[in-house]
């Protein structure tokens, strides 16, 4: 599988950066869970969303920041668009880009007013090229902000709505409610030495988990083997990159241990997740769980399967 990362997380607009912004938390009102399928395609996610009341198919990304439409769609639906210089953090460093802003877009997701305001139009022509992937857009915090979401990978569907309970053996993991969702895990770095760090969850990665250079270049006994992966097979908004493949010696979420993960490192010295943080954590690796994320708590839940 070739890596993908199309996190965006420290987009910028005219100065500000939406990672680093503080964000007001919603008191989310009680509500009917709503069930919404979606295609679970080349370890990515894809739903449905009505833009201006047209279907579309938007990319379920946890790591990027409020919602983007593609280029193409923005071009073939005549959308108004405005030029704005953006900044995008991506595997290859941040990335300045001559961007386009549309304003006037209204998106619907199960019903539901997900609009964030001016809307980011991202050049998505590689999903297509690289991944045979087609996506009209991203939809990010501009849902799990507002709503509590699961993501049910074994049904193929996203509930809105209360969780299911916490059972015995769930994991859970609090986070900053005024950023993205970013979670404490530790590894360990030699001989059951273990070292926190900070992970950003991120379903527009298809990969496992990600460390960023810096940390796979100090703590490199955390792996138990690494070497370069062949050129041309990793990309993101910003083209294509280089990054190594290895195997994790191991990682702990919520005092549950998971050996010998594979892990991939892009050559960026900051990674795919950004400055400061030691990594993502991708689809490969959620795909095992249901995975709640719920802003009102400030708490991310995996849930195994049950027996």
């Amino acid at each position: 599988m070739a890596l993908l990362a199309i996190v965006a997380i420290n987009l910028t607009l005219s100065g500000q950066s939406l990672t680093n912004m503080k964000i007001q938390p919603l008191e989310l009102p009680k509500a009917a869970p709503m069930v919404v399928p979606f295609n679970y395609t080349q370890g990515l996610i894809v739903v449905p969303v009505e833009v201006n009341g047209c279907l579309a198919h938007f990319l379920f990304d946890t790591g990027f920041s409020g919602a983007a439409i593609s280029a193409a769609w923005a071009t073939k639906h005549r959308l108004a668009t405005l030029e704005r210089p953006v900044h995008l953090t991506t595997a290859q460093g941040i990335v300045e880009q001559a961007g386009k802003i549309a304003t006037g877009i209204s998106l619907h997701f199960a019903s539901l007013d997900v609009s964030p305001g001016p809307t980011l139009v991202l050049d998505l022509a590689f999903l297509s090229r690289e991944d045979h992937l087609e996506v009209d857009g991203i939809l990010g915090s501009a849902l799990f902000l507002r709503h509590v979401i699961t993501i049910d990978y074994r049904n193929r569907r996203i509930l809105l709505g209360d969780g299911p309970p916490i059972k015995a053996g769930d994991i859970e993991l609090p986070f900053d409610r005024r950023k993205l969702p970013i979670v404490t895990a530790q590894v360990d770095t030699r001989a059951g030495k273990m070292h926190s760090g900070r992970f950003l969850v991120d379903t527009g990665s298809d990969d496992g988990i990600e460390l960023n250079g810096w940390f796979a270049e100090k703590y490199k006994g955390a792996l138990l083997e690494r070497h370069r992966a062949p050129s041309g097979s990793g990309y993101d908004l910003a083209g294509p990159m280089n990054y190594d493949v290895g195997t994790l010696r191991k990682i702990r979420f919520d005092g549950v241990d998971f050996p010998q993960l594979p892990v991939s490192m892009p050559a960026s010295n900051d990674g795919s997740s950004g400055k400061g943080l030691t990594g993502i954590i991708g689809n490969t690796f959620l795909e095992r769980f249901a995975v709640t994320i719920d802003y009102s708590r400030g708490q991310l839940v995996l849930h195994p399967p049950q027996s």
